[in-house]
This record gives C-alpha cells, sequence and structure tokens, in this order.
C-alpha cells in the first residue's frame, strides 16, 4: 500500500518495482546519482521511467498496514511472509535432497530480535531459517526468527528449540523418502529418530556433546582413521581430519571413498567418509542462494525494518522464478544476472 499516493497507477508501481531490480545491478551510493546530469555519472535511462521525485514519494511513502494489531512481532508483513510461503510452496516441489540452514539479512538498525553472528561478513542482521532444495536453492519454505516464542508449548519437548524449527520447516515434504540434510546446531538423536520414524532420512554433523551420543576419547583417533558406532536406525562417525569431524546418519553405512585429491606428502588419492562427500555436495542449498542474491540484491538503506525485509523477500521470489525458469526451459537457461535484467525490462516494456 502507498500511503497519500492516491493517484499512484498500476504501471508507475510496476515502474518503481523495474526500477529497484535495476538499481541491484547498476550499483550507485545514492539514489538521487541515478538521476544526476553529470556526465561522468549520468544514467539517462531512469529519469526517462520516472522522475526523482515521483520515485521517492512511492519509495518514502510507502507501508504495511495490516488489517488489526497484533503481539506478532512481524505483524507489518505477516501477510506478505504467508502469501509468499503459499506460492514458493505451490510453484515447485524440491527433488530428492533438501537441506535447512540459517540466512543473515544484514541489519544494523535498532530492532529486539536482531542478531549477531561474528563468522558472518554482515555480523548484524534478521536471521532466517531457510529450507532449500540441495541442487539449485530453491527456497521452498522459510522463517524469520524473532526472537524466544514465549507460547511455545513445544520448547521444553525432547527436540528442542532447533528440533522443533526443523519440523516446522519440513513443512509437508516429510514421510515421503526425502534425505535432509543439516548443520550441527539442529542435529540431535532424538531428531534423527523422529524424522526416521516419519519416513526422512536425515545426514548432518553434530555435536559430540549432545545427549545419548557415546563418549570417545578424541585423542585415540588418528588422523585419516574413522570410527563408527551404529544402531539398527542411525550411525555415529567420527572422522579425524585437520580436525576431528563428528556426523549422525539414518541413510548411510560408512565407508572411506577415494576422491581425485592427492596427499601433498604421500602422493596418493586422498580418502574421505562417503558421509562426508555427499553432505558436503547436498549442504549448500542455502548458501547458493545467497550466494546468487547477494551481488544484485535490492536492498536499499532504510530506517524501518520491514522496508528493508519486504526487498529481500522480493530478492527470493525473483530467485526462485529464476529457478523455476531454467528447470522449465533447460535447453536455453539463462544466468542470474541476464534473468534479472531482462525481468525489468519486460516489466517496463509492458507497463
Amino acid at each position: 500500500r502507498i500511503n497519500k499516493c492516491d493517484s499512484i497507477t498500476m504501471d508507475e508501481l510496476y515502474t518503481f518495482q523495474a526500477l529497484l531490480i535495476l538499481m541491484g545491478i547498476v550499483k550507485k551510493p545514492e539514489i538521487k546519482m541515478y538521476w544526476c546530469k553529470d556526465p561522468m555519472l549520468e544514467t539517462p535511462f531512469f529519469s526517462k521511467c520516472m522522475t526523482l521525485v515521483r520515485f521517492q514519494n512511492i519509495l518514502a511513502m510507502m507501508h504495511f498496514s495490516p488489517e488489526t494489531d497484533s503481539q506478532d512481532k512481524l505483524y507489518k508483513i505477516r501477510p506478505v511472509v504467508e502469501y509468499l510461503k503459499d506460492r514458493f510452496q505451490s510453484i515447485y516441489r524440491p527433488a530428492e535432497n533438501i537441506s535447512i540452514d540459517e540466512s543473515l539479512m544484514k541489519w544494523q538498525g535498532r530492532l529486539s530480535f536482531k542478531q549477531f553472528n561474528r563468522n558472518k561478513r554482515a555480523r548484524f542482521g534478521i536471521k532466517l531459517y531457510e529450507t532449500c532444495d540441495s541442487k539449485n536453492g530453491y527456497v521452498y519454505n522459510f522463517k524469520i526468527y524473532v526472537g524466544k516464542d514465549e507460547n511455545d508449548s513445544n520448547k521444553k519437548s525432547l527436540l528442542g528449540i532447533s528440533g522443533n524449527v526443523v519440523m516446522d520447516l519440513l513443512s509437508d515434504l516429510g514421510e515421503q523418502g526425502r534425505s535432509l540434510y543439516i548443520d550441527n546446531w539442529y542435529s540431535s538423536p532424538w531428531l534423527f529418530l523422529t524424522l526416521h520414524n516419519a519416513k526422512t532420512n536425515v545426514c548432518g554433523t553434530v555435536r559430540p556433546n549432545r545427549a545419548k551420543l557415546p563418549k570417545v576419547n578424541k585423542k585415540e583417533i588418528k588422523n585419516g582413521e574413522m570410527k563408527v558406532f551404529s544402531s539398527p536406525r542411525m550411525t555415529y562417525m567420527l572422522w579425524k581430519d585437520k580436525r576431528l569431524v563428528t556426523m549422525l546418519s539414518t541413510k548411510h553405512a560408512p565407508e572411506m571413498v577415494v576422491t581425485n585429491k592427492v596427499d601433498y606428502h604421500t602422493k596418493q588419492k586422498k580418502q574421505k567418509p562417503n558421509i562426508v562427500l555427499e553432505y558436503n555436495d547436498n549442504m549448500g542449498g542455502v548458501d547458493l542462494s545467497d550466494q546468487c542474491i547477494t551481488p544484485y540484491e535490492i536492498l536499499r538503506k532504510s530506517q524501518k525494518w520491514y522496508i528493508k525485509t519486504f526487498f529481500h523477500l522480493l530478492d527470493l521470489a525473483i530467485f526462485n522464478a529464476w529457478v523455476v525458469y531454467n528447470t522449465v526451459h533447460a535447453d536455453k537457461k539463462l544466468k542470474f544476472l541476464h534473468f534479472r535484467n531482462q525481468l525489468a525490462r519486460e516489466l517496463l516494456e509492458h507497463h
């Protein structure tokens, strides 16, 4: 909804959206510079589509007006979030291998659920949990983290908070024989057992101090050595590389596999457990979507977190549209940059 701009037309809205997409491709530090007349910086195409004053008015007056207020911290954009989730899940179904991981949207303003991650380049931001297709990164489901839910009746369950996140994000993909890949924040024997009983294979790194895991002296395992504990339903593997790698799986029978990498000292091909190789191949779904979106994201500076979140969700929608396009047109695939450029072009041609 555009506040105090009652005379705005749908053509102007589509033009506004197309220009935002183009701004992710043509990078400039300030919005005014897209309309500047300096010969060194001039980009005349923007002024031909819309005036600077009109663009700034639409951007300044854009806001979200839900029907009723709520205790939900995302109440302003909750309709948008639910609409996109429904569209993402109705248009495309992921293949056998899927992954669940975190994504961090940069945000440095004041916000009660802002996160800090020292391992990320943009350390402050809004955290999203995402379920992605391992092969192409399609975002099938997502959840914006807003802090601890005091009304969550399952927070004291055996699965814990991280396990409940996995069950929520798995949605309707469970009980279909898929293989799920997760990292050590989510992994636990209880979660793996629950997913196994629900006909879903699961594989992931795990923290050695998780409850019900056997205690092992790390010093007893030598470099290149693998130690395995198994039960009828899951396997716990420890493998010493540069550091100790601990993994759980309900899918694999652990074995060492020869890789193409050559050891510098022995000149022989290195061996790795098959669990590690398959985990590395299928865990990068969320990273793939982030890598594609980041260079061309349409995020602009804003004092309103929900405006910036909306733009990020728009980027996710464009990325998913690109995956669907390349799936349907397998004989004439487009790069993500060219797809965004063509999308902006067609929006402007039609509106």
